[in-house]
């Protein structure tokens, strides 16, 4: 019988990143057959600082445990030394046990080198990175997550565009490697402890979303104005009506099929409906909507923004909801759901010379974030401002100034991922939707429906939030205008 001349299926190339000009012959003559696994140990250096794994000085801590998994353990020392011997890398030698793994960067040879993907040639040990690939695949097993997941085979992008949207950032080696993963549709997706989605998308630059397509339309986004602070409202608002007692976060076990099964209990405790809001309240169809602009960033300055917020009986059903609030932190909800918080603080800060409103921002998230130690002029003004929403803050970091901010990703991955997406799921499962953190994207035709559903879940917890909706098909026709 004549043998089928069928080609046989071929596996998809096993890809890392690697400083261009890495050449592993000079690695000692019993190591070079370890020439991919010396390829392996930089590649996790390059992916910790494109994903921000690293510290100040840019060093990227490795667990022994991890680099292990893919190169052999006996091979992982000499192969360290030789690297740091040839100042291809370097290492801070800097390790506490249980606490901080030694940190690694690329050495003075290779830092300014182009980044370039290349496919691993030996089997063996992209078997294993295959393999350690596929585990983290397996691990999103919550409906949501996989349906999520899926969409991302409909998210492609316009690679020239980005490119050219991406020059002259300082850090452009490591910021197109994102755009890279989702022009070859090997998106990376996974989900953290805390509930959020990390992917190929939140780990994309800003900059490349008009060149963002699917089908070949571009995006808009939703995006929710103080979101963080707004969430911080909502543990306020709870923490208050339970008689002021807090509530642990809730971290995810990796085989769990309901990731969300205990966090649901939790949030529902830490952030419950007002009951004074009916099942069969609907939020009314108007809007009132006005332009705003943001004078600390070019790239908003660019984008069609609408700030939509709900207007008929729902404030006045919030206003009883917050009887129990102090004084200042029924302005700090109020200015929130506005999206003026940082406005506000910025006019404080003005005769304190902090004019941009990122600037601001960032300071904020320092006194939010940070430790309880911590002592700066905007912990001073925002304490001025809104002393009882500083208490709050500061009972929750007591023990430990990390507890405040775990929380409040689990509440925004609940609202986002398990409440919002869900519905979109449940009731319009053809629409694409991509997630960044607090944000959604999507195609201009359904925006409207995917706000309303932003906008129907916020009145159940008793909040008008403000949405921003960024049109990137706007800004991508300005931006080729200007080329």
């Amino acid at each position: 019988m004549k043998k089928s001349t069928k080609p046989k299926d071929r596996k998809k190339p096993c890809c890392i990143y690697v400083p261009e000009n890495f050449d592993p012959e000079v690695l000692p003559a019993e190591l070079k057959r370890h020439a991919d696994a010396a390829r392996y140990f930089l590649h996790r250096i390059i992916w910790g600082q494109m994903s921000k794994k690293r510290t100040i000085d840019n060093y990227v801590p490795l667990k022994f445990d991890y680099l292990r998994e893919v190169i052999p353990e006996r091979v992982i020392l000499p192969l360290k030394r030789a690297l740091i011997a040839e100042e291809v890398i370097e290492c801070d030698g800097y390790f506490i046990e249980g606490r901080k793994s030694l940190g690694y960067r690329l050495g003075e040879k290779c830092r300014k080198a182009r980044i370039i993907r290349i496919a691993i040639s030996d089997q063996v040990t992209a078997k294993k990175v295959r393999a350690n690939r596929q585990s983290t695949y397996k691990k999103v097993r919550l409906d949501v997550h996989v349906w999520l997941r899926n969409k991302f085979k409909q998210l492609n992008v316009d690679l020239p565009l980005a490119v050219s949207l991406l020059s002259g950032h300082h850090r452009f080696e490591l910021v197109k490697i994102p755009v890279e993963q989702i022009a070859d549709n090997d998106t990376e997706f996974s989900v953290c402890r805390y509930g959020r989605v990390h992917s190929s998308l939140t780990r994309c630059s800003k900059r490349i979303r008009p060149a963002l397509r699917v089908s070949g339309e571009s995006l808009v986004m939703l995006d929710i104005a103080n979101s963080q602070p707004l969430f911080l409202s909502l543990l306020i608002i709870n923490f208050r009506r339970q008689g002021n007692k807090t509530f642990g976060y809730v971290t995810f076990a990796k085989n769990s099929t309901n990731q969300y099964r205990d966090i649901d209990k939790i949030i529902e405790e830490t952030i419950s409906s007002s009951t004074s809001i009916q099942k069969s309240l609907t939020t009314p169809s108007i809007y009132t909507v006005y332009t705003t602009s943001n004078e600390s960033n070019t790239e908003e300055q660019l984008l069609t923004q609408q700030d939509i917020r709900t207007t008929g009986v729902l404030p006045q059903v919030i206003s009883v909801n917050r009887d129990f609030l102090a004084s200042d932190e029924q302005y700090f909800v109020t200015i929130c759901e506005q999206g003026k918080l940082y406005r506000t603080l910025k006019e404080e800060m003005e005769e304190q010379e902090m004019p941009l409103l990122h600037r601001v921002k960032n300071e904020l998230f320092k006194v939010l974030f940070g430790s309880n130690h911590l002592k700066s002029r905007m912990k001073d003004v925002f304490k001025e401002l809104f002393p009882s929403v500083a208490e709050v803050i500061r009972v929750h970091k007591t023990k430990d100034y990390r507890f405040l901010p775990r929380l409040l990703q689990n509440i925004e991955a609940n609202f986002i991922i398990n409440t919002v997406c869900r519905r979109i799921m449940l009731e319009m499962p053809e629409v694409p939707v991509f997630t960044i953190h607090d944000s959604i994207l999507t195609t201009r035709p359904y925006v409207e429906a995917i706000r309303q559903i932003m906008i129907d879940e916020f009145a159940r917890l008793g909040l008008t939030p403000t949405l921003h909706q960024k049109d990137y098909g706007e800004l991508k026709g300005k931006a080729l205008r200007g080329s």
